[in-house]
């Protein structure tokens, strides 16, 4: 078994890596440790979407651990969103945003499909269902983006159409793609009574009350500039990480994990084929951007399938994904993950799953030979000898059900590792990781460093529209952060600045 400093080599990540282990499994240490403590110390961007903050503590803590001179260096890198939005700062995330060259169809589009895979519902309502929504969605949406106002301004648009007219107007002559959604909203909408407009809006009232009515979603959704640039994060090498733990509201916290995927994903859109830089993407718990409603798994489906198989091989992703069973994930969705180039799995305690993991990555051999039989003859003077040896073979059954018992038996912190080009699977531990440095045993060092990295992004809550898009690159009262936990120094070159040698990006493989 490989234990000690493991790395990941680009060649085992730029096909994407999944991890799928069980509660208690100890595969947040995995990522937050390894794999994303190792695209940190690199210098290569990334976004990680923590839904239960255990990944978020496995790397503070161990940036924490490392000497003092390097943490002063490194703490800038960290870029900590709480999307609770319960402090006196938020970190705006805006329903309407614009990218480059992206039409303002795409810009209504992006909200009104992330309602849809949240609530798949929505496409089997036959009254104020999917056609309903989209119908008053997506002109209401266009012309908003157009004059850059936020989607809580909807409301006074849908129930006061009147007294948008001459401004709208005015945009469709600048904006030729406006035109279709403007005269739909003054030559068909605006001319109905009162009660019919209100009939014909009310999907999309229903699904923009909570944004205008709850302070938190307001400040944090109703904006009209992202508190983060995922560009200048590229360009300044910085690690995103967005922690949801707070959030206790399971469909917000749904809700807010989807929209952060689905901002990342316009970026990505943007991010030029090719790109000699990697951009990491990592997600813990991966059932929370899902639905178990069979429609909304479908669109997870696609969701994931064009990430992995084309963004990911196209704009040099470094994705990794985790899940604890895979019964709780689609068929469509475990077929794209299983192909996923680096696969690590940890113990779990689902027979079913364990076979499929089995049949998929353990070596499965009908000739396998179960035992020798002898075959028996009569002799000489009446006795028996042995006139043939037959071999009897394992049934391919049995073989699969050995197997999986072998990840029955796994332990916390080991996982069996299928590299991309390997064809073996290799037991690994990561226990060393944690031997001693458990974030339960340091809650107070964690808790003063989520404190401060939190302060440092955002603005107040009130003056949202003063938003900087990234936090200041030095942080002074953070150089220290981590001294009274361990003040180790070992022989680890890491890279503290960003640099453009191509030698940089090249990982010994260590598993």
């Amino acid at each position: 078994m490989l234990q000690g400093r493991l790395t990941v080599a680009d060649s085992d990540l730029d096909r994407g890596l999944f991890v799928r282990a069980g509660s208690g499994s100890g595969k947040s240490v995995f990522l937050g440790r390894i794999v994303c403590f190792q695209h940190f110390l690199r210098g290569i961007p990334q976004v990680i979407i923590d839904p239960m903050g255990a990944l978020a503590e496995n790397l503070f803590l161990q940036v924490a651990l490392l000497p003092i001179d390097v943490r002063e260096r490194l703490w800038p890198r960290l870029i900590y969103i709480d999307m609770s939005g319960k402090g006196d700062r938020v970190v705006p995330f805006p329903l309407l945003f614009r990218m480059p060259d992206e039409s303002l169809t795409d810009v209504a589009d992006r909200f009104l499909e992330a309602l849809r895979k949240i609530d798949p519902h929505l496409q089997g309502a036959s009254i104020q269902g999917w056609n309903a929504l989209v119908r008053i969605g997506r002109p209401v949406l266009m012309v908003l983006a157009a004059i850059d106002k936020p989607v809580s301004a909807a409301e006074h648009l849908l129930r006061r159409p009147e007294f948008w007219l001459d401004e709208l107007n005015e945009m469709a002559e600048r904006e030729p793609e406006l035109q279709p959604a403007v005269a739909y909203l003054r030559d068909e909408y605006a001319p109905l009574r009162q009660g019919e407009r209100l009939a014909l809006a009310r999907s999309l009232l229903v699904k923009i009350a909570p944004f205008a009515l709850d302070p938190v979603l307001r400040d944090m959704f109703c904006t009209t500039r992202p508190g983060v640039d995922l560009a200048k994060v590229a360009e300044e090498r910085r690690t995103v990480v967005i922690d949801l733990r707070d959030e206790t509201n399971v469909e917000r916290r749904r809700f807010k994990t989807r929209w952060i995927y689905e901002w990342f994903l316009a970026y990505v859109k943007q991010r030029a084929p090719g790109h000699p830089t990697p951009f990491g993407f990592t997600i813990d718990e991966l059932t929370e951007l899902t639905n178990q409603v069979s429609l909304g798994q479908d669109l997870f489906a696609r969701d994931i399938d064009a990430l992995v198989n084309f963004h990911g091989r196209n704009r040099k992703l470094f994705l990794a994904f985790a899940t604890q069973e895979m019964f709780a994930l689609s068929p469509e969705t475990q077929k794209t993950l299983l192909t996923m180039g680096t696969q690590v799995h940890g113990l779990t305690a689902d027979m079913e799953s364990a076979k499929q993991l089995a049949e998929q990555f353990f070596a499965l051999d009908p000739y396998r030979v179960k035992r020798i039989e002898n075959v028996w003859g009569s002799g000489g003077l009446g006795g028996s000898v042995v006139v043939e040896e037959r071999e009897a073979f394992m049934p391919v059954d049995e073989q699969v059900l050995l197997a999986a018992q072998e990840l029955l038996a796994l332990r916390p912190f080991e996982f069996l590792v299928k590299k991309r080009h390997g064809r073996r699977l290799t037991k690994i531990s990561a226990r060393a990781f944690v031997d001693g440095w458990w974030p339960s045993d340091h809650p107070e060092a964690l808790a003063y460093i989520r404190h401060h990295l939190r302060r440092l992004v955002g603005v107040p809550r009130g003056d949202l529209m003063g938003a900087d898009s990234l936090p200041p690159k030095t942080y002074p009262a953070l150089g220290t952060m981590g001294a009274t936990i361990h003040d180790a120094s070992d022989d680890t070159t890491y890279i503290t600045d960003a640099q453009d040698d191509a030698d940089n990006w090249a990982t010994p493989p260590l598993w």
